[in-house]
């Protein structure tokens, strides 16, 4: 039998009640039996039954004992001490409680009075207890279903008590809106002929907005054509130039002409590889495997790999790099996040000109957690020497389907590696961002968090 069974069954007897394990060890009291001996359960909860008697030890234990040994209620007398500590003989009854199921313990249920127990019978209490759990819980049910038909008729009639008060309240308001519009005809007419403009204006513009957003993807699927026609007619060109001349030509222009084919191959594998990752972080398809990594490492090999482009520019590299540079991140893509990045400073420096690279670890507020604790952050910026941004495009630059302008006027590229960049670094939970610098050039900036608890972006 459990504890708050108990409780709840014996809550309102007249009868004192204890709670009982084998041992003599009190589990609950009635309130009943509170009363008497002038205690609370939290007063005698885990203390031993001779703490409430005058009785001997052993004489209790006893009676224990021939309660514990039979189905049948134990009958006997002990001196219990009542509120004023005054020994008080009483007559017990004891009954046995067995647990239902294979799981519990058995309990003793002992109840005492200083008069004649009124029961001699109480051996089948288990059963007595089931039927008032039943009766218990026949009532819950029926009080359960009683309040729930009347919550549902008292939301009926508050939903009729609703709409009618709203259909007076539309009544009124259509009532004051046709003795306004016979009042004011004219100034009615001059609002709507004003709202009729607002709207025109409303959707012109978004008609405008529309039509550029169209030229702006078929200006990208015009240069997309473009970028994958190029290396697709070098790579059919020189592998048919060097078909027709396998017999004939050197081994040195064979291996020129299969140069060449290798590297329009990797431009155009290249460009696929863009289109495929944009639709997977557009689509959210694509998973980051993190890790502890040192971001100076693969800023390292950014610059390592890219070094053909910047000698052949005589282009100076600066780096600004910190001591340590370590942030939970999936390496392979932020190495393709710098190396978008990098690539595009170096297509717009002029020759003989400088980028820059500052990598630092920064401390940063977070004013929508706790602004008092600055959260370290890892940034990374690359400067150029070239035109700049023009300002309305220092946003719109990493939109999918968006060029600068300067990219249109013969740069060349697909307009894709800021757009998966920002992608990228949005889903280390960062932030990328354009400036144009004080002097001439652009800087391109981004921050990871340094933890994977530091988020900048949600």
């Amino acid at each position: 039998m459990y504890i708050k069974h108990f409780l709840e069954f014996t809550f309102s007897f007249s009868e004192r009640m204890c709670l009982l394990n084998p041992k003599g060890i009190i589990l609950a009291i009635n309130p009943a039996a509170a009363e008497f001996i002038g205690k609370q359960n939290r007063d005698v909860n885990g203390n031993h039954f001779s703490s409430l008697l005058d009785n001997t030890e052993t004489r209790l234990k006893q009676y224990l004992k021939n309660a514990c040994s039979t189905r049948d209620a134990t009958s006997g007398r002990l001196f219990i001490l009542d509120s004023n500590s005054k020994s008080i003989e009483c007559k017990c009854k004891t009954a046995l409680l067995l647990p239902v199921g294979n799981n519990g313990n058995p309990s003793l249920l002992l109840r005492w009075s200083s008069t004649e127990l009124q029961s001699n019978k109480f051996s089948l209490l288990n059963v007595e207890l089931e039927d008032l759990r039943q009766q218990y819980h026949t009532i819950m049910d029926q009080k359960e279903h009683l309040e729930s038909y009347v919550k549902k008729r008292t939301q009926q009639l508050f939903e009729k008590t609703k709409l009618l008060e709203q259909s007076n309240r539309e009544l009124e308001s259509t009532k004051k809106d046709l003795e306004n519009y016979q009042q004011n005809l004219e100034q009615l007419v001059q609002q709507k002929t004003q709202d009729l403009k607002e709207t025109t204006k409303n959707a012109l513009l978004a008609k405008e907005t529309a039509i550029q957003a169209n030229r702006a993807k078929s200006d990208f699927l015009s240069n997309m054509s473009h970028e994958l026609r190029t290396p697709m007619h070098a790579i059919l060109s020189f592998s048919n130039i060097g078909r027709k001349k396998i017999t004939s030509a050197t081994s040195e222009k064979l291996h020129d002409y299969f140069t060449k084919i290798h590297s329009s191959g990797e431009r155009l594998l290249n460009l696929l590889n863009d289109l495929l990752d944009i639709s997977k972080l557009e689509s959210g398809k694509m998973e980051l495997s993190l890790s502890e990594h040192d971001v100076r490492i693969s800023l390292a090999s950014c610059i390592s790999e890219l070094t053909g482009l910047i000698d052949k520019k005589s282009i100076t590299i600066i780096l600004n790099s910190a001591c340590e540079a370590k942030a939970p991140v999936d390496a392979t893509r932020l190495t393709q996040v710098i190396i978008n990045i990098l690539s595009n400073a170096i297509k717009f420096s002029p020759e003989n000109s400088h980028i820059t690279l500052t990598l630092n670890t920064i401390l940063l507020s977070d004013s929508a957690t706790d602004p008092t604790k600055p959260k370290p952050i890892i940034q990374l910026s690359i400067q150029d020497e070239g035109p700049g941004i023009p300002p309305s495009e220092l946003n719109t630059i990493f939109d999918t389907f968006i060029q600068s302008s300067y990219t249109k006027s013969g740069a060349g590229g697909t307009g894709l590696g800021l757009a998966i960049s920002k992608n990228i670094i949005e889903q280390h939970h960062g932030r990328i961002w354009a400036e144009n610098a004080s002097g001439k050039g652009a800087i391109i900036f981004f921050q990871i968090p340094a933890s994977i608890s530091n988020k900048l972006v949600n």
